[in-house]
């Protein structure tokens, strides 16, 4: 059983460490928050998919920037199920997924890292991970994990697409500001509850999902608290080969093969599948997941607020899979197993004109099946303190101060059997693999452990923030906006291992290995068959503690980023038959950045600073009451991944062997990623409602981090002097002055992003009934941009590739049907194919990345009474593969589905 760790909002609140309430602003743009009013009334309450639609559609007419705007569609209800999964309809936006659904994003053909997330009008970082280590496992980077969160807990996204100066720097590709709902966003008193089930094809069980939200307003106090848990279980299945790889016979006996095969095999000119396995993701994730708003509005002038956020993701995963064993994990080479050292045979083979192995035949090749559990868990706890002060008829102050603390910690735990017998592959069945086994693949007594592994890394993040904003009004049509804010973020990472336990024992056979029968249990995946072991009773058993003590040791970066804002708001300018409106501005930003941690033994922390002057311009010409042409340029940073700002690293200082002396290490030292942005848009809007618009946009990106590896004096690196050796490779003794090659990231080049969107929303209300109900949305993104990759494939040659995550085409089309009590809509969602990375120096790939997808959705609701509505939802409805690609010659890394998802709910509003 699993018990949920509490939300501590008072210990945040009295952690602080702020002894006054700040201001702050409840929108992050005081022009967008103008328009907002307009369009609502003050409430942000919709009634419908379509209605709300219309009001995000209002909102991003009346921006003076490109921004884009999702509303709930009804109190806690959001259009998606996941916000990763609602942002993908915005144009320029695709995802990456997880267990099934939406985890993280990418706008405009630059990744995660690119886009800042704001919570609640604060920076945010939420931390997850993945199961498999192809997709990034724990992500030490800035990117924004969305599925720890239950879409309930929001009524409001903003895409801002355009930089303005008001806004926090970091975000190159654009800002999400994600909103939790507050109680005067609506009239009186409301509350809402639903239930829903969820089931899938892959697995036999029916997950469950809960929301509820009361609000209520009491003169000038109101109070919200809403709630939303789930729990459901995932199994995504498939094959993967961990890269392939030339290799040599590595003494099988391949003498049953043509001498010319026998020869390519002998020269390292085929290249054979590693791993080559079946596997099997299984995850049972509980979600958690609330929030408490509380507003006073003592004087019609002045409203203050509290926001506190409670979100806890728990992911117990289970993982299965049986793969070659030998050191090149190919089948081939040899392998003790019960005391016997013997070799493999390969006895067919073929291969096609890239010389990618297609089918072969092994005798006695050796298997290793891997058990392995892992508890993920995430947590993040927010308190905003906020309020607005209108002190003038021309002057406003706004601000905020609040502190978000998230925490990761993993822990999985790996059992290895091996086996031995005969098997075929074969290659030829489309872009996945068919292992079929000739032995008894369930037969116990054929396997015996190997070794067991137990692996616990641990993230901890925590943001102190504060901001004020002014606002003055010269007249009607003029506005300065300024401000000023200061930001504390905290990132500690440690891990702490148990690698290759028993390794030794097993092998000599100084520790039992036998397999006991009743530990075991069979696994299928892709046709094939074999055992898995229940990973903890086979720990208690062998009397093997799962969780290792928390280290001593962690790495640690500080950021402290104080920061201002001078902003020229125009609004209503006559121009040609129309009016202009505009805001430039200019944003000056300081950070000091410490990083600490560990050189061998020795502590080490470093302290690096930087700052620069971030200007802006956005213009929004309303043309017509139709159209509206934009023109926006401005500069703005994002900085670089936690990781890659470590100071700990690993100095080899011992040449007796001939090698050379290196550090490896991250780089405090690393620039931010800058980027001049222009775009140029135009939108046309119906007048019976609905949009057509198109943009262009064109980012010029300076300091792009990438790998490097240069000879520098010891001394130049900061690190001390007592982690030197005695003589270097000529037999000088070391000191300051001695050369080492230091690998670290860097900032190594510079590229540019250019595209183009364009959009589509009408309704076909011109149409006879009944097709007068139907309606469409669409949107097309193309975007290009490349970056420097340094020693691709091994090489020592560097080569332009494109941006990690970037499709070149992305599109999405929802269809929907709006009647009076019920409606449905189908929408799919097109990426092509992408990279996902370029590993430097890795031999046996140039690139490694994704074909591309298309997943298609259904959803419908139907109004059983006023207050009661039921919807039915289809998710993957194609099943859509996952497959995952290894060098541009287009060799298999892995392909997995993860099925279709139905869903019934049911929602109650009083």
């Amino acid at each position: 059983m699993r018990y949920f760790k509490g939300a501590s909002l008072v210990a945040i609140a009295l952690h602080t460490g702020f002894g006054s309430v700040a201001y702050a602003n409840e929108a992050e743009d005081e022009s967008a928050y103008a328009a907002d009013q307009a369009v609502a009334g003050g409430t942000i309450v919709v009634t419908g998919y379509k209605d709300s639609l219309n009001r995000a559609e209002e909102i991003k007419k009346e921006t003076t920037g490109t921004r884009e705007t999702i509303l709930a569609e009804d109190i806690a209800a959001f259009p998606e199920h996941n916000l990763a999964d609602a942002l993908q309809r915005i144009p320029g936006i695709t995802i990456t997924r997880e267990a099934g659904e939406g985890r993280q994003i990418q706008l405009r053909g630059l990744g995660p890292d690119f886009t800042q997330v704001t919570l609640n009008g604060m920076e945010a970082l939420a931390t997850t991970s993945s199961a498999m280590d192809s997709r990034g496992s724990v992500s030490r980077t800035r990117g924004f994990d969305y599925n720890i969160f239950a879409s309930e807990l929001f009524n409001r996204v903003d895409v801002y697409k355009t930089y303005s100066a008001e806004l926090d720097e970091g975000g190159l590709a654009g800002t999400v500001a994600l909103t939790t709902a507050r109680p005067f966003d609506y009239d009186g008193f409301q509350a809402a509850f639903s239930a829903q089930g969820v089931a899938n094809d892959n697995v036999d069980t029916i997950g469950k999902r809960f929301a509820a939200l009361i609000s209520n307003n009491w003169g000038d106090f109101g109070l919200l608290a809403s709630v939303a848990y789930s729990r459901r279980d995932v199994s995504e299945t498939g094959y993967d080969t961990v890269r392939w790889r030339r290799v040599d016979s590595q003494n099988a006996d391949i003498s049953a093969l043509p001498q010319a095969t026998q020869d390519l095999i002998e020269d390292k000119q085929l290249w054979f599948p590693r791993g080559a396995r079946p596997i099997i993701f299984d995850s049972d994730t509980e979600r958690l997941g609330a929030t408490i708003a509380l507003q006073w509005q003592p004087t019609d002038g002045l409203r203050l607020g509290i926001d506190g956020l409670y979100g806890e993701l728990n992911a117990n995963r289970d993982e299965f899979h049986i793969q070659h064993a030998t050191g090149t994990s190919t089948g081939m080479g040899c392998y003790q197993l019960f005391g016997e050292i013997e070799c493999a045979s390969v006895t067919e083979l073929e291969f096609n004109s890239q010389n990618h192995v297609t089918y072969y035949s092994l005798l006695n090749t050796t298997l290793a099946s891997e058990s392995k559990v892992e508890d993920a868990d995430s947590t993040i706890e927010q308190l905003v303190f906020n309020a607005d002060w209108q002190l003038s008829d021309s002057f406003h102050m706004s601000g905020l101060a609040g502190r978000e603390e998230t925490t990761f910690i993993d822990n999985s735990a790996k059992v290895y059997m091996v086996t031995r017998g005969d098997m075929t592959l074969d290659f030829t069945q489309g872009f996945t693999g068919l292992n079929t086994y000739h032995f008894d693949t369930l037969d116990p007594t054929r396997y015996t452990y190997s070794d067991l592994d137990i692996w616990q890394p641990q993230i901890e993040n925590r943001f102190d923030t504060a901001k004020l904003d002014f606002d003055y009004s010269f007249d009607p049509l003029i506005a300065l906006r300024f401000g000023a804010s200061f930001k504390r973020y905290r990132n500690e990472y440690s891990v702490v291992e148990n690698e290759n336990i028993n390794k030794a024992g097993f092998n000599d056979g100084s520790v039992d290995g036998t397999v006991d029968p009743d530990v075991t249990f069979v696994s299928d995946a892709t046709g094939a068959e074999w055992l898995s072991v229940d990973v903890l009773e086979v720990y208690r058993r062998m009397g093997i503690e799962r969780y290792l003590p928390e280290p001593d040791r962690k790495h640690v970066v500080i950021e402290e980023t104080m920061a201002g804002y001078a902003l020229f708001d125009l609004q209503d300018i006559p121009l040609g038959q129309g009016s202009l409106r505009s805001n430039i501005g200019v944003r000056y930003y300081d950070t000091q950045i410490t990083s600490e941690g560990h050189v061998g033994d020795t502590p080490v922390s470093i302290e690096r600073s930087y700052d620069g002057f971030l200007p802006t311009l956005n213009l929004a010409w309303d043309v017509t009451d139709e159209l509206v042409l934009r023109a926006s340029a401005g500069k703005n940073l994002t900085r670089v991944a936690l990781g890659s700002l470590n100071v700990a690293g690993r100095v080899n200082s011992d040449a007796s062997s001939g090698g050379d002396l290196t550090i490896s290490a991250g780089n405090p030292d690393l620039r931010p990623m800058k980027s001049w942005n222009f775009e140029l848009g135009a939108e046309y809007y119906f007048p019976e409602g609905g949009y057509l618009s198109a943009a262009f946009f064109y980012k010029d990106i300076t300091d792009i981090v990438g790998s490097s590896s240069v000879d520098v004096r010891y001394g130049d690196t900061g690190y001390p002097l007592s982690l030197l050796g005695d003589v270097d490779g000529a037999g000088n003794p070391q000191t300051a002055d001695t050369i080492f090659q230091f690998n670290r990231p860097a900032n190594v080049n510079d590229s540019t992003v250019k595209g183009f969107e364009v959009g589509l929303r009408h309704d076909f209300d011109f149409l006879p009934a009944p097709f007068d109900k139907l309606g469409i949305i669409a949107n097309y993104t193309y975007a290009d941009g490349e970056t420097l990759y340094e020693n691709v494939g091994g090489t020592g040659l560097a080569e332009y590739k494109g941006f990690p995550g970037l499709s070149n085409h992305t599109a999405n089309v929802t269809l929907y049907y709006e009647a009076e009590r019920w409606g449905m809509r189908v929408s799919t969602a097109y990426r092509s194919g992408y990279i996902s990375q370029v590993q430097s120096g890795n031999t046996d790939e140039n690139e490694r990345g994704f074909h591309g997808s298309n997943f298609v959705d259904f959803t419908s609701h139907y109004a059983i009474t006023d207050n009661l509505k039921a919807n039915l939802s289809v998710l993957n409805i194609t099943d859509e593969a996952v497959e995952q690609y290894s060098d541009t010659a287009d060799r298999l890394y892995g392909t997995t589905t993860s099925g279709r998802t139905y869903m019934l709910r049911l929602g109650y509003t009083f």
